[in-house]
């Protein structure tokens, strides 16, 4: 069985990577009710700080079965390379939540 989350990452040596100014885009399959992802700068261990959190209401229209999270500071500035792990939450029909972690760095 395959996992209904996806992410526009890229593999790189260490694991997930995604290049500098490039928005975040989070997909779940399988005709979600709704989606939340907080994405959060990873300091050290065992220590983040949220920095952002997207919600959408898919109700079964696929057109809305992502998020997008801008990788900008408030200042519209591309966000400094580094760390960073998104927590997204998927709620389904008669299933209940589902949740994925993602460890991620900007280069």
């Amino acid at each position: 069985m395959t996992s209904p989350y996806s992410g526009n990452f890229e593999q790189g040596l260490g694991g997930n990577v995604l290049p500098k100014g490039r928005d975040l885009v989070i997909s779940i399959n399988d005709n979600p009710l709704y989606i939340t992802g907080v994405l959060y700068k990873l300091k050290s261990f065992r220590r983040k700080n949220a920095i952002q959190i997207e919600q959408t209401g898919s109700r079964g229209n696929p057109e809305k079965d992502k998020i997008t999270l801008e990788m900008k500071k408030p200042d519209g500035t591309p966000m400094d390379t580094g760390r960073y792990a998104i927590k997204t939450y998927a709620y389904f029909t008669g299933v209940g939540g589902k949740s994925w972690y993602d460890k991620f760095e900007v280069v």
